[in-house]
């Protein structure tokens, strides 16, 4: 049912390439796995900290305290760069976020499961009309399967699991998780959290805040908010440099949606959520 509200603008974006052997779009070496491990080789003065999950947000005084386990630390500056379920937790109560918190929590999201395989089965009968993307019906149930192996020409699939159908053979991977719900809201929400982005020192970063909900526009989302908090950055600069659309990624973030607006900017002590 959902689907009959999901805007075409998003379906058209992701859907328009992919038929037959062109690949859709590129592929990072190493896999998607393979730009977050480049990202991490590039971090110069940060303190990461893995499996340390924020339990809490809250103002105190001018500061914004994190508190993690037994840990609690000051920051001028914090980025959420979580889903918007949690984000919207995080917020909660923290004063000067109220805005940031509502729309977070006026996105929603399901519960879905996604197989890694390598059953053609699941595929389109004729291997002709196998493409990136691929959507069946049968009755009521509909599921999409990607072609994960499509540049290498090898029959490794990616499939949202629908409800009743037995499973594929062959399962390298499965995972269970809640994922956005895309609607016609969700422009609007867009542009709410770009009109008020670092109210209270708070910033969000993900692939519900700009554009359609892809890795591209997370990576956009981060690339706003740096710009906002630090202009001047040399990695901003080399991603202008060697090509990157940081002037378009500025503005989705300045008006939350494409083809609008241009950013701010701002700097200070940061902490990322």
């Amino acid at each position: 049912p959902m689907m009959r509200h999901f805007p075409a603008y998003d379906v058209l974006k992701v859907m328009m390439r992919g038929k037959g052997t062109a690949p859709a779009w590129w592929e990072p070496a190493g896999g998607i796995s393979g730009y977050v491990r480049a990202m991490l080789d590039e971090l110069g003065g940060v303190d990461l900290r893995v499996s340390t999950p924020v339990e809490e947000i809250r103002r105190e005084g001018a500061s914004l305290v994190v508190s993690a386990g037994d840990t609690s630390e000051r920051y001028d500056r914090v980025v959420v760069a979580t889903a918007s379920g949690p984000a919207a937790t995080l917020l909660q109560g923290v004063e000067g976020a109220g805005e940031l918190a509502e729309a977070c929590a006026a996105f929603h999201s399901f519960p879905t499961t996604i197989a890694i395989h390598r059953d053609e089965e699941w595929m389109p009968e004729s291997r002709g009309d196998w493409s990136a993307i691929n959507v069946r019906i049968e009755g009521e149930t509909v599921w999409m399967t990607e072609w994960a192996g499509q540049r290498q020409n090898r029959p490794v699939f990616r499939t949202w699991l629908p409800e009743g159908r037995p499973r594929p053979q062959d399962i390298l991977h499965e995972q269970s998780f809640e994922h956005l719900v895309v609607s016609p809201a969700t422009p609007a929400l867009q542009r709410l959290i770009a009109e008020h982005q670092g109210d209270g020192g708070i910033y969000l970063a993900g692939m519900y805040v700009t554009d359609v909900d892809t890795h591209n526009s997370a990576v956009g989302s981060a690339v706003a908010v740096a710009s906002h908090l630090a202009p001047g950055s040399p990695n901003l600069v080399r991603l202008a440099d060697h090509g990157g659309k940081v002037e378009m990624w500025r503005a989705w973030g300045a008006a939350g949606s494409p083809d609008q607006g241009e950013a701010p900017s701002s700097s200070t002590k940061t902490a990322r959520s």
